[in-house]
């Protein structure tokens, strides 16, 4: 990141003026994408003028009917307003559906409109890419480019669009108003943006130094009829591959008006006058009943569907003519590229939805979640690393007065035996862990039974007497007896995996390290951390009629760990609901489903009965972690205080049977540039449970050392 000026304006006119003074100013509001690009030095603003003091921040409805949002409505704040609830829903869902909800509180109406696609390429200073350096080229065309456009692009560039809020301001016929020098003008949303053409730097038709200020909704939400589809890799801070905003109105059983808008696609969101023509000029009440019904689906909460990459040649061959004679649609990919939220300004209040819940208590977790009849299991650990189950002898346990019964791998109902149906969408490459699946132990702590009886309390004292031998085998869980085994990670077959491997050596690292002036070469190592949330991590199964299921889970991902349960009990999704209100701190460990989901959905299934599974504070241990590490630095400088080289060396933690790696090496290519730098990352496979993401996932300890 290079030196600024820092200004702070009070009012429109104030900014406007900043703004004038400096052509590579930068105006900055939530600042969820410049700050980021700034540090990767992709912006590089000799000016940022902070806007976060103007009286934007309104939501209002106009003469005439209709609605102005100001430039820095928070994306949280407009997608609960009242106003747009109830009058522009489909624009609600779309903001819903983008990024994650620190990213949304933060995010501004106008920021929105105006974020930067999320190519990689774009995002690598390393590759040509005409958007970032006119005239360089576009790496994209000839690379990785499954989430590009395939509508509106141009030899120079292939990039989209990156907004959810944006595909369903086209189909509301917003109108941006703005104020620049010039004074203020309106534009119409459909000529906001542009498409790349020869000039693919100039994303908006705003004028340089030209501010917005407010977006406009006419009178007409589609309020009774609408939709709004995302089709994506997984299900939460993804980009869309495809997207799509449909707002009707109806006259009877014909479609009096119809609109529709794609995003995903093109560098701009894309709608196709000529199609809704054509279909207002066929609506017949034969394909009412169908789009009707994907509109109340839409209402009722749609899950995103799944485009499976498959190695094929570049999608793209630029066409001279660009617009709506391109028809056809070809599947692409969304790079889902690292972001993070600018910290709140001091001072400035932020709203917590659940907050007042949370503090008074009334907010109900997983595990207080009750049910007539309910059972309560408690878990029999292993107590070796490595090894196979001889014997489990549980006759002392049954005897317990109110066991219901002792479930382990050899009395268990049936679960999938392969490895596709415990994938869930966040898994690492490997062979997930499958809980009281067979008699091997692959780390200490697994789940080796689960004693189900009518209290906790006699739950776990008849868990205490169950007997266990042992047939050991010889374990590793130390990172530095394995440091020599480690292997490298992987290289990326895709754009999303290309996220969290090394980047590319740029220079002459090595020859540039010899001869510097100065040299350092240290190596550092940081622990394994545990999350250790307050609430423990608990399931509540309520057994319904007909075997169906409602989860109470403690996670941070309801529709990962329903996909995950559907396919290990090979149940369908609407016999089993995933249910989690509150969430007390997680941290990254709950984006995976964890285990004792599946046990307790295993003894609700065994015995249909409801059974709520709660792990101890030591058996949550056994669930991942963040990777301990030992990173190697080398710097080379010279004798005026210049870096002339970096080696960026690191070998992490992951278990034996799956490979978690995140970008744990690049950081120091982020924070300092060098001509000639190499990295390098290998994974030390233990005798452990799999590591996982935790706060600031590889961030935190990737620039420890530095």
């Amino acid at each position: 990141m290079i030196n600024f000026r820092y200004a702070r304006a009070n009012d429109v006119a104030e900014a406007v003026r900043l703004a004038g003074r400096d052509p590579n100013a930068k105006f900055i509001a939530g600042g969820t994408n410049l700050i980021d690009l700034m540090k990767m030095d992709v912006e590089r603003p000799t000016a940022v003028i902070d806007i976060t003091r103007l009286p934007l921040k309104q939501v209002e409805g106009v003469a005439g009917g209709g609605l102005r949002i100001g430039a820095l409505v928070r994306n949280t704040d407009l997608a609960y307003h009242p106003l747009v609830e109830q009058g522009y829903p489909v624009l609600a869902r779309a903001i819903m559906a983008g990024a994650s909800q620190q990213l949304r509180n933060m995010a501004s109406t106008g920021g929105n409109l105006l974020q930067r696609t999320r190519c990689h390429y774009f995002y690598d200073t390393a590759s040509a890419c005409n958007k970032r350096e006119p005239g360089s080229g576009c790496s994209a065309i000839d690379g990785h480019n499954r989430m590009h456009a395939i509508l509106g692009a141009s030899d120079a560039c292939i990039a989209v669009h990156p907004s959810d809020m944006c595909v369903a301001l086209a189909i509301l016929d917003a109108k941006v108003h703005g104020s620049g020098a010039s004074g203020d003008r309106v534009v119409g949303f459909a000529d906001f943006h542009r498409l790349p053409g020869d000039t693919p730097q100039r994303e908006t038709n705003l004028n340089r130094g030209e501010i917005i200020t407010a977006v406009e909704l006419p009178p007409q939400g589609f309020a009774k009829n609408y939709t709004y589809l995302k089709i994506r890799d997984r299900l939460s801070y993804a980009f869309a591959l495809v997207s799509i905003a449909v707002g009707l109105e109806l006259e009877g059983d014909i479609i009096k008006e119809g609109r529709f808008a794609l995003g995903g696609v093109a560098h701009k969101p894309w709608r196709d006058p000529q199609a809704e023509a054509a279909q207002r000029a066929s609506s017949q009440c034969r394909d009412v009943h169908s789009r009707g019904g994907r509109a109340a689906a839409g209402r009722k909460g749609l899950r995103a569907q799944h485009v499976q990459d498959r190695a094929r040649a570049a999608l793209h061959h630029a066409c001279a003519h660009t617009g709506c004679a391109r028809r056809a649609a070809i599947a692409v990919v969304q790079e889902d590229c690292l972001r993070s939220v600018m910290a709140p300004y001091i001072g400035t209040g932020t709203s917590r939805i659940d907050g007042i819940a949370k503090v008074t208590g009334a907010a109900k977790y997983a595990a207080e979640f009750n049910a007539p009849g309910l059972l309560h299991g408690s878990i029999v650990a292993s107590t070796i690393a490595k090894g196979r189950l001889r014997r489990i002898d549980a006759s002392a346990a049954k005897r317990v007065e109110g066991v219901v019964d002792v479930l382990t791998h050899t009395n268990r109902p049936r679960i999938a035996d392969d490895d596709k149906a415990y994938k869930d969408d966040v898994a690492p490459s490997g062979s997930p862990f499958r809980p009281l699946y067979d008699d091997r132990i692959l780390f200490s702590g697994q789940p080796i039974a689960l004693v189900v009886a009518e209290t906790s309390e006699v739950a776990r004292y008849a868990a205490s007497l169950v007997e266990v031998e042992y047939e050991k085998e010889p374990h590793v869980t130390d990172v530095y007896r394995q440091r020599d085994a480690a292997i490298p990670v992987k290289p990326p077959t895709n754009e999303f995996e290309a996220l969290f491997t090394p980047p590319k050596t740029r220079g002459a690292p090595e020859q540039a390290l010899a001869a510097a002036a100065v040299r350092h070469e240290a190596e550092y190592t940081t622990p394994i951390e545990h999350h250790n949330p307050m609430e423990l991590y608990a399931a509540t199964v309520v057994y319904e009629d007909h075997g169906k299921l409602t989860v109470y889970d403690k996670t941070q991902g309801v529709q990962n760990v329903q996909r995950y349960l559907c396919g290990v009990f090979d149940m369908k999704p609407e016999d089993l609901r995933v249910v989690s209100p509150y969430v007390g701190g997680a941290f990254g460990v709950g984006l995976r489903p964890q285990f004792e989901a599946v046990l307790a959905v295993l003894a609700a299934r065994a015995l249909r009965r409801s059974v709520r599974v709660v792990l101890t504070r030591p058996q949550m241990y056994a669930l991942g972690y963040r990777p301990a590490m030992i990173q190697r630095i080398a710097l080379g400088a010279n004798s005026g205080a210049t870096l002339d080289a970096i080696t960026h060396d690191a070998v992490t933690v992951t278990s034996q049977y799956e490979d978690y790696n995140r970008q744990e090496t690049g950081w120091s290519g982020l924070l300092y540039t060098c001509a000639n730098a190499s990295y390098a990352h290998k994974l030390a496979k233990l005798d452990l449970p799999t590591s996982c993401d935790m706060r600031g996932p590889s961030a935190a300890t990737g620039v420890y050392a530095l």
